[in-house]
């Protein structure tokens, strides 16, 4: 009896949060005319444009993290460009690093990526004005007649393009993808931007990274996966016997 009424009172409970109304105080949309990576009418894709993350400020200033896909992409009407390739009927996804007002108004913006599909996991701020993110960039061979333009970080932070002759088992600074980037709060320019890998070929290139943890002195611990190979600044080697290794970090 005991169980049927406790069962009972967490429905009854349930029905009443679900019942209640939400006071909207502002909405605002963004984004691109154009379905993002693997996005199907009927199908949401990881890469759809969604919100993966969000942060907020001291002074109440919101950062959103979101992929972006392409074809008059803006905010509220305010457009920003993105470097996803077009030519293909299945469009690619950009990083879109976002900030407003408390009532949404647009404060700055910052697109992270190249033509091929990017990545944005998380968002996190410290109390010395840094806003930072963790990503996955994707730096494509051009293929044939397509074009891919190399990841952005900002405008003048590019990572570098592949030789004409360069092969898929060669090491080059082009395969790296896991990265860190700390950027303005006040205007959202790129203080620095950090690879996690080392020397790694398009087989070695392959990581995962997790949420990042800032502390307010601007401390960043988050934990990483690695392939063989030497990483983190020579702190991290993964012996050719393993697959796979994760660590933990930290460094400001």
């Amino acid at each position: 009896m005991t169980r049927n009424l406790l069962t009972t009172a967490l429905l009854l409970f349930a029905i009443t949060i679900t019942a209640q109304e939400f006071d909207w105080k502002w909405a605002k949309k963004g984004g691109g005319y154009r379905v993002g990576h693997n996005e199907f009418t009927a199908d949401f894709s990881q890469f759809s444009e969604h919100i993966k993350d969000i942060a907020i400020d001291v002074d109440n200033n919101y950062y959103f993290l979101t992929p972006v896909a392409s074809t008059n992409t803006n905010y509220d009407g305010v457009p920003f460009d993105v470097y996803n390739n077009t030519e293909t009927s299945n469009g690619y996804a950009d990083v879109l690093l976002l900030s407003t007002t408390c009532d949404g108004t647009y404060r700055w913006s910052r697109v992270i990526g190249g033509g091929n599909v990017d990545e944005g996991y998380s968002i996190s701020l410290d109390e010395n004005g840094g806003v930072y993110v963790s990503v996955s960039v994707y730096n494509d061979m051009n293929q044939g007649n397509m074009t891919f333009i190399p990841p952005h970080f900002s405008e003048s932070d590019v990572m570098p393009v592949f030789p004409p002759n360069a092969l898929s088992l060669d090491n080059h600074p082009g395969h790296k993808k896991l990265a860190i980037a700390k950027y303005s709060q006040q205007d959202g320019s790129l203080v620095w931007r950090k690879f996690l890998q080392g020397d790694v070929n398009v087989f070695t290139s392959q990581g995962t990274i997790s949420a990042l943890h800032v502390s307010p002195d601007g401390t960043i611990r988050a934990l990483v996966g690695l392939l063989k190979g030497t990483h983190l600044d020579g702190n991290a080697v993964v012996p050719d016997s393993f697959d796979y290794i994760i660590g933990e970090g930290a460094n400001n």
